[in-house]
């Protein structure tokens, strides 16, 4: 028999934006929702018609991907000068430069 792995929260994080994306939703409420589905938070749900105008890149411009978008606005830190947030943002930062070298090589047709 075959055993199932339980998914981290991070995993299921990424898992229900996706459902939701398949259900119609744009890329930053996938992301803000799937946040508050399984993190919580103190924010209200209407949150979501916030994120609403930053898909497809801030408004269908194409500009800054939705999904990070997403991303900042489901980190609410209140600490802007702490360690953990310049530790975050670090880590942020680094993810973010690693996705956008991946989609220019792949768009170069280069392996990745």
């Amino acid at each position: 028999m075959e055993e199932t792995k339980e998914l981290t929260l991070p995993e299921q994080a990424r898992d229900q934006a996706k459902n939701y994306f398949r259900q119609g939703m744009n890329c930053t409420e996938c992301v803000m929702q799937s946040f508050l589905d399984i993190h919580g938070s103190d924010l209200p749900p209407e949150v979501i018609a916030l994120a609403t105008v930053f898909g497809g890149g801030m408004g269908h411009t194409k500009n800054t991907c939705g999904a990070i978008t997403g991303g900042v606005m489901s980190d609410p830190h209140g600490d802007f000068e702490g360690k953990s947030r310049k530790k975050n943002c670090m880590q942020m930062i680094g993810d973010c430069a690693e996705i956008a070298m991946k989609y220019i090589m792949e768009a170069e047709g280069k392996t990745v």
